[in-house]
């Protein structure tokens, strides 16, 4: 292969990185995504387990995911301790508000449409 062509093939498979997901954008963007895919389908397996009424609220959903994901991509870098851990938590939370927001807009959007 020529070096055209391996640095085309490496930038393709770069899309979404550890690196970038150990940003906040990266983090922001990654999670959203993900939420967007698997809200419906939590929804609906909630629903038919526990009832019709019931619903997982997103804020939780993406809370979770938020926390999770920070985690792994910090373990990725071996960076991950107890006090990262445990500050993981609260880093959730702005990372959970800020995809919440771009979600919430985005969901607004196909409302109106």
């Amino acid at each position: 292969m020529d070096v055209l062509t391996t640095t085309v093939t490496e930038e393709l498979n770069d899309f979404v990185s550890w690196e970038f997901l150990t940003t906040f954008a990266g983090i922001c963007l990654v999670l959203g995504l993900i939420i967007q895919f698997i809200k419906v389908p939590i929804d609906n397996i909630v629903m038919r387990l526990f009832g019709k009424g019931i619903r997982v609220p997103t804020r939780l959903v993406v809370y979770v995911f938020a926390v999770i994901l920070l985690n792994v991509a910090q373990a990725m870098f071996s960076i991950w301790d107890w006090r990262t851990f445990g500050l993981n938590f609260i880093n959730g939370v702005i990372v959970a508000f800020t995809t919440m927001k771009a979600y919430e807009s985005i969901a607004a959007k196909k409302a109106s449409k």
